[in-house]
């Protein structure tokens, strides 16, 4: 299912890390190995995040097209759901910087769910490969709908 994916900085993002890393273009499908590489499970999780060592050369394509845009609060970054990004880390983490942002995404109600979330009691619970329509139906309500329309001529934007 496509999707979109919104990041809102709250506060700045300087040169010194901490903003959103995003990497244009990779959501073709000549990056559909790197896919497969991350999404290979080990020990039953996918290894998002552990691109750099499992594949060295992988993550090289994807870092050489990597974007860090300097933010003021309120500026957005939007994106397809399957572009590469991540957090930027700070250049010195021992000064215990951290920067407020927003951030959601947005997907279709026949995207399937798998893997693992929190539940309203906070707890892990595992999701059944099911669509979020179906989900949403069941009771599961972290997934809250969004209903979209074209304004009518008449409202007051």
């Amino acid at each position: 299912s496509d999707g979109l994916n919104v990041w809102i900085a709250l506060d700045p993002v300087e040169a010194d890390g901490g903003g959103l890393a995003y990497a244009p273009g990779t959501h073709h499908g000549d990056f559909d190995d790197v896919r497969t590489t991350i999404k290979t499970p080990i020990d039953g999780q996918p290894q998002t995040c552990k691109l750099a060592e499992l594949n060295p050369a992988q993550n090289a394509r994807v870092e050489a097209r990597k974007r860090v845009p300097l933010m003021s609060p309120g500026d957005a970054i939007i994106h397809k759901r399957d572009v590469f990004h991540r957090a930027e880390p700070f250049d010195d983490p021992s000064l215990g910087k951290s920067i407020a942002r927003f951030s959601a995404r947005y997907v279709g109600s026949d995207a399937v769910l798998n893997g693992f979330t929190l539940t309203e009691q906070g707890t892990v619970a595992a999701l059944p490969n099911d669509r979020i329509d179906r989900v949403h139906a069941s009771g599961f309500k972290l997934f809250p709908r969004v209903h979209l329309r074209r304004p009518a001529a008449d409202d007051d934007l």
